[in-house]
């Protein structure tokens, strides 16, 4: 679980890989791009790196730009199967907090 994610807002999986020394910058413009809007106030974002060893829960609060990373020393993470036609894929809370959970 993560106890200090405050964000009620949906969670959209980005479904490419992209470069996780990404900043906020970058990450807000790729939302831009994908969704046509900028990231509103608590809605919460996912990226993956290519060898889906690490993510990024990125999001947008009243003050600023959050992020959270979580890498794996071995294996990868599983994530949903992308869907054809959509930048982003809808993911549950208890399916983020699956994979955010430490062992």
């Amino acid at each position: 679980m993560i106890p200090h994610l405050e964000p009620r807002g949906p969670i959209q999986l980005y479904q490419k890989p992209v470069s996780l020394r990404f900043g906020a910058k970058k990450l807000t413009e790729l939302c831009r791009r994908a969704l046509g809007r900028d990231p509103k106030v608590n809605e919460l974002f996912l990226f993956y790196n290519t060898r889906r060893d690490a993510l990024k829960l990125f999001w947008r609060d009243e003050n600023g730009y959050q992020e959270l990373s979580k890498f794996l020393p071995r294996g990868g993470f599983l994530l949903p199967a992308p869907e054809t036609g959509q930048a982003f894929l809808t993911v549950s809370r208890t399916k983020l907090s699956a994979l955010f959970r430490t062992a």
